[in-house]
């Protein structure tokens, strides 16, 4: 087929426009191949940059995670601490209540009823 597109051609001006035309396309196909390329770099570029972005955001928020973690631990220990002094000072406020009652009752006990409950 070829082949015979040439003989339809008259002469070698022919030639040398389909050449060129030839030259032509393929130039462009480099360009087109170019603009592909930078277009596929740039694209790869945003999707890294985004990527590192999104990973950055996240160990962000891991150490905000880590951080508001240990203040609520902090939080619970200090409740705990402060429910176990209140504890202690309830049971120190029961005996000291616990032998003032005992007092009280001995003394409205007559004489004879304490040596029989001191036995």
């Amino acid at each position: 087929m070829e082949i015979e597109l040439l003989k339809m051609l008259p002469g070698g001006g022919s030639v040398a426009a389909l050449i060129v035309t030839v030259i032509l396309f393929l130039k462009q196909q480099e360009k087109s191949q170019l603009n592909l390329g930078q277009v596929t770099e740039t694209f790869n570029n945003r999707v890294a940059a985004a990527q590192s972005s999104f990973q950055d955001q996240i160990r962000q928020l891991i150490a905000h995670n880590a951080e508001n973690q240990k203040l609520y631990q902090d939080q619970i220990q200090t409740l705990l601490d402060g429910h176990l002094e209140v504890s202690r000072e309830t049971v120190v406020a029961l005996r000291a209540l616990e032998t003032a009652v005992y007092e009280l009752q001995s003394r409205s006990q007559p004489p004879t009823v304490r040596v029989a409950a001191a036995r």
